[in-house]
This record gives structure tokens, sequence and C-alpha cells, in this order.
């Protein structure tokens, strides 16, 4: 299935010590712990070592270094081929405290007091009955004391009804920060292990967004990288133009602004040049005009032109409104506005309080 972080491969089983989700070029894969691999969370005592097989499973091999101890002074406690043996000891052999002796039975005899047959510990006391060395053991599953913990490993010893303290998984045992922004504390089956943030999660090493694969990354999707604008649209680790259009290819014409004697380009982003075609248009044309680099003007001729056609034709009057004739861009409703207002005063129009001007 298509994905954009391992997170995504939800079809895949979940993470663990022997085997993680990938992805790669939005593929989904996993990859395996190499093969005999020990797992963190181990049965003490057993003469046998869990391990990774290399294909994402678990296997068990011998580890006779993993000795047992049946708390038995008069035994020899060995590991064989993966097998936990308990050989008794010669009759005489010392035991306790070393003031006692094993018996033909095997068992440490000659006690007084229970200190006589060794060192108490949280799971096991010792006893002496009737001259006879013995154990109590703490009731299974009893949580042992702090300092007898180890922070941050994912578990938790108890006591195994046995004498001996025995790790169980304990999830809210997490491990402490590995210092990488992209990853997060986890425990998973008494493992301490650091997963990948979520994509997109802010980070600062490096880059600005986590990748979901345990990195800082620029980006990851065109959002990230800007605002997309008529010339550039931004992708993942690269720009490029909109439609791939050269330097100089005019934007889209709803990003132009009409009539305003300009061409908008890209090149390099968004630039500016003249466009003698980019004339007014509607309410925003003034007569006809021609353009000088990107500048719309109206020529003394068609202003001329254009008060002959309001009505202006008195050459006297056409003085007497220099500042009107001289302007740019009047609509010609407004000259026409003008002229009656002119001839009003001219020709002594009371609704105007002109006086009659003889002609």
């Amino acid at each position: 299935m298509g994905c954009n972080a391992p997170a995504d491969c939800t079809d895949l089983p979940e993470d663990d010590e022997c085997q993680t989700r990938t992805c790669v070029e939005h593929a989904c894969g996993q990859e395996f712990t190499a093969s005999g691999t020990a797992l963190a969370l181990q049965t003490p005592r057993d003469c046998e070592e869990l391990q990774c097989d290399g294909a994402g499973g678990v296997m068990s091999a011998p580890h006779d270094t993993d000795l047992p101890n049946d708390l038995n002074d008069c035994t020899d406690d060995t590991c064989s081929a993966g097998t936990p043996t308990h050989t008794m000891r010669g009759m005489g052999s010392e035991c306790g405290d070393g003031t006692l002796s094993c018996d033909a039975s095997g068992q440490c005899v000659g006690c007084s007091t229970p200190d006589e047959c060794g060192d108490d510990t949280f799971c096991a006391a010792n006893t002496c009955t009737s001259g006879v060395c013995g154990r109590t053991f703490a009731t299974l599953g009893s949580v042992a004391p702090t300092e007898l913990q180890e922070p941050g490993d994912c578990q938790a010893l108890i006591c195994d009804g046995e004498g001996g303290l025995a790790p169980i998984v304990e999830d809210t045992d997490l491990p402490q920060d590995d210092g990488d922004e992209c990853t997060t504390q986890a425990c998973v089956d008494g493992a301490p292990m650091f997963p990948p943030a979520l994509i997109d999660t802010p980070c600062a090493s490096g880059g600005s967004y986590c990748d979901g694969s345990g990195s800082c990354v620029g980006c990851n999707t065109g959002s990230h990288c800007g605002t997309d604008t008529a010339c550039a649209v931004r992708v993942r680790d690269e720009r490029v133009r909109r439609g791939g259009g050269p330097v100089g290819t005019a934007i889209p014409s709803g990003s132009q602004v009409a009539g305003d004697c300009q061409l908008l380009t890209c090149g390099g982003g968004t630039q500016s040049s003249a466009d003698n075609t980019d004339r007014a248009r509607g309410r925003q044309r003034l007569h006809r005009r021609r353009v000088h680099g990107g500048c719309a003007q109206q020529p003394a001729r068609e202003r001329r032109r254009h008060v002959r056609a309001s009505g202006f034709t008195d050459v006297r009057r056409q003085r007497e409104l220099p500042e009107l004739l001289r302007g740019h861009g009047l609509h010609r409703r407004h000259l026409l506005r003008a002229h009656r207002v002119h001839l009003g005063e001219l020709r002594g129009d009371p609704a105007d309080g002109g006086q009659p001007t003889p002609e």
C-alpha cells in the first residue's frame, strides 16, 4: 500500500525488537533485526536465551551461562545444552556462613540460628529448623523495591515465587530521551524503543518538520515550502515554474491588472514590463490613448478634438478654461457639464448667478 511514513503501513505488524516497518518511495516494507540478536526481556536462570530469528520472529537458543539457582548451598547449579541441572555436592562440603556443612542428602546442617545459613534476600529468607537450613519465599509477584529496579528499562522486577527475581513488562517505565527531536520514547514487550515521531512534527535540527521516519527535513509537502504563485509551484525538495514556461512567460490574465499599461511575467519571481497594448477599458478608458513606456498620455491634438466634440468651439471660451483644457483623462460628460456651467456664466443665466455678456 502507499505511504508517506512507516506509521501509514497499518497492514504490516507493529514494530518490535525483531521487525520494523519502513516507507521508501511511498512503498511499505519491513526491516528485520539480524538473527541471533538477544531480546531485552528474558526469563532468568533457565539456560536459554530468546533471540530474533532474522525473519521478524523470535526463537530460543541454549545459553549455558544463564545458570539456574535453587538457593541450596549443597548443590552445584549448571546448564547442560540449555537444560538446568542441580548436582549434589559431596558430604561435608561447606555451606551457609562457612561454619556449616552438607550432609549425605544434600542439606546444609549444623545451624543454631537462621543467620548461620547465609544472607537473606528480598524474595527469600533463611530459616533454621532442628539444625537444618531452609528458605521461605516471598509471594509470587511481589514487586521489588526501587533500589533493585533499573529505571528506564521498560521492565519491573518481581519475585518469581521460588526465591528469585524475575522481570516483567512495565510499559510506564519509559527510557530516557535519546535527544532526537524526531523520535519518541516507547516500551514494546519490555524493550526500550525509539519509534519515529509523527510526520510533520515540528523540529529544528537540520530542518523544520519530522518526516515520519526519524529525520528532521525541510519539508514533507510543497505547502511547507511557501505559498504558490502564478510563476512558481513549490514541491518537496525543489521549485518549479507553473506550466514549465520559460522566463518571460506572461502570468494568467486573472493575475494581471487591466488597463495599467503593464505586463506581469515570470522570471526569478514576478516582474513587470511596459505593455503598449494594455489600454484602459470601459470606465477606465480616457478617450484614445498613446502609451509611452507603460504610462498612458493623451496627446494635445486629441485633447483639442475632444474639446470641439464637446461644444467648446469658441477660442475665447477655450482660453478661459485653461485648467480644464490642460487636464488629462477627463470624460466627455465632465467636459459637457463644464461647458454648460461656463455658458451660464458668460450669458448671464440667472440660475447660475451670471451677468449678461455682450456678444
